[in-house]
């Protein structure tokens, strides 16, 4: 194992970067509170294998926050805990596979694992985010899990805000994309640290009821109202 710099991220995998790397390390958004570490881990390493790595990160400054290049065996909530504990620091660990979505950012859905969790030494893990880069927004309207609001609505998170689907509506294929509404939603919608954006509906599908909108509305802080 070993640690290698791509673009403004740290590669951790047992080999040397391939320019799929770097060009995924490129895209990221920046996060001024962590140093990046992409875990490229194919299997389970001896703590002798850590070695190094933990030598090389000790040279980084702040937290940590690790995103799985592949699916790990058994998520990298594991690798946190050993990273923080050896380095004495706070590390941010994704349980489950992220998406890449607008402007460089990462979103874990709620079909691929429960997001980032903050893990250090002498403390349980808790929960950040499923986004990265967390908006403001988070503070005032968390919009994290999937929540049925009626019989024929469901709300899933974005990494934008949240989606009001049809609750008997499979996700349809759209025209401009080839991914189901719930994936291209993901890739496409932009995110901002100010902006709770919220999709209703979807093409070919029945209006979401008002009083399902109404639900939702009911549900946020007057702050978390000012920024839909």
């Amino acid at each position: 194992l070993a640690c290698h710099p791509v673009g403004g991220a740290i590669l951790l995998r047992d080999g040397t970067p391939d320019p799929e790397h770097t060009a995924f390390a490129v895209s990221l958004a920046a996060d001024p509170d962590h140093t990046v570490v992409i875990c490229d881990l194919a299997e389970e390493y001896s703590e002798q294998a850590w070695e190094p790595v933990v030598q090389a990160l000790a040279a980084t400054v702040g937290g940590l926050r690790l995103v799985p290049w592949r699916q790990h065996p058994d998520g990298l909530l594991p690798v946190g805990e050993l990273l923080g504990k050896r380095l004495a620091r706070v590390v941010v660990a994704a349980d489950g596979h992220p998406v890449t979505s607008a402007g460089g950012a990462l979103f874990v859905p709620p079909d691929a694992g429960t997001g980032w969790y903050r893990v250090g030494p002498g403390r349980l893990p808790r929960r950040d985010s499923r986004r990265f880069p967390k908006p403001k927004w988070t503070a005032w309207a968390a919009l994290e899990d999937m929540v049925a609001l009626s019989p024929a609505t469901t709300l899933h998170p974005l990494p934008s805000g949240a989606w009001l689907s049809p609750e008997d509506t499979a996700p349809a294929r759209p025209s401009h994309g080839g991914s189901d509404h719930g994936q291209w939603l993901y890739r496409n919608v932009a995110w901002s640290h100010d902006t709770i954006n919220v999709v209703l509906g979807q093409p070919g599908a029945p209006p979401v009821p008002a009083a399902d909108v109404a639900k939702l509305w009911s549900t946020l802080p007057e702050i978390g109202r000012a920024h839909v």
